[in-house]
C-alpha cells in the first residue's frame, strides 16, 4: 500500500512537535525541581500561591496565555492538591470576571481578548445555553473554561446560579485530578505527558461530544 506524500509530511511534522515539547519539557522540569528554583519560590513567602493563582486569572481572562507552565511548576513546588487548590481559586475568580467582562462590554472586547477562533467556540455555548450544558461544561470542559465563562456572560442566566454551577460543579474535577494524579512523579518527563495527555484528549472528547450534541439538537 502506497503511502502518500501529505501523511508522510503529517508523520514527521507531528514527530517533529513531540521532540520538541520532549526537549523543552525535559529543560523545564529541571530549572522547575532544582533547589535553587524551590528557593526562590520560598522566598516569595504567602505572595508564591498568590502569583499563581494570578497567572491563572490572567490566562483565563487573556484566552492565548497559557497556565499550564505555571501550574506545572507549582506543582513542583507545592505537591499536587495544593498546586490544584489555587488552580480551582484562580478558576472560580476568573469565572466571575469573564462573565461581567461578557455581561457589561458585550462582544466587542471579549474578541480583543480570546480572538476570532475562540469567538467562535463562545457563540456555540451560547446558541444552545442553559443549565444542564453549564453543569457538563464544568464538569468535564475544563479545556474551555473560559470560553464557558465568557458565554453565558452574554447569555440571561442569572449570576447566583451561575457562580454556585461554577463553584460546586468545576471543584469535582478539580479533586478528581489531584488523587488520579497524586503519584505521578512530575519531575520526569513522563509525568509530564501523562498529566498533558489526559487534559488534551478530555479536552478533545468533550468538544466532539458537545457538538455532536449541538447537532443533534439543531436536527
Amino acid at each position: 500500500m502506497k503511502i502518500s506524500k501529505s501523511v508522510i509530511s503529517k508523520f514527521f511534522q507531528i514527530s517533529a512537535v513531540i521532540i520538541f515539547v520532549w526537549i523543552v519539557s525535559s529543560l523545564a522540569i529541571q530549572q522547575m525541581t532544582s533547589e535553587e528554583f524551590r528557593e526562590i519560590i520560598d522566598k516569595f513567602g504567602i505572595l508564591g500561591p498568590l502569583v499563581v493563582i494570578a497567572y491563572v486569572i490572567l490566562s483565563h481572562i487573556f484566552a492565548p496565555v497559557v497556565a499550564m507552565p505555571v501550574l506545572l511548576a507549582s506543582v513542583a513546588v507545592f505537591g499536587i492538591y495544593e498546586a490544584m487548590f489555587y488552580n480551582y481559586i484562580g478558576g472560580v475568580i476568573s469565572s466571575v470576571i469573564n462573565f461581567y467582562i461578557a455581561r457589561k462590554f458585550g462582544r466587542g472586547v471579549i474578541l480583543r481578548l480570546v480572538g476570532s477562533k475562540g469567538m467562535k467556540e463562545i457563540d456555540e455555548f451560547t446558541e444552545k445555553s442553559g443549565t444542564r450544558i453549564l453543569i457538563l461544561s464544568r464538569l468535564f470542559g475544563f479545556a474551555f473554561f473560559e470560553i464557558v465563562s465568557y458565554a453565558y456572560g452574554l447569555t440571561i442566566i442569572d449570576f447566583k446560579k451561575y457562580f454556585f454551577i461554577t463553584s460546586v460543579f468545576s471543584a469535582i474535577p478539580v479533586l478528581a485530578f489531584a488523587v488520579v494524579f497524586q503519584n505521578v512523579d512530575f519531575s520526569t518527563v513522563k509525568g509530564i505527558f501523562i498529566w498533558a495527555g489526559v487534559l488534551v484528549f478530555t479536552g478533545i472528547a468533550f468538544s466532539y461530544v458537545f457538538k455532536k450534541y449541538l447537532l443533534k439538537r439543531r436536527g
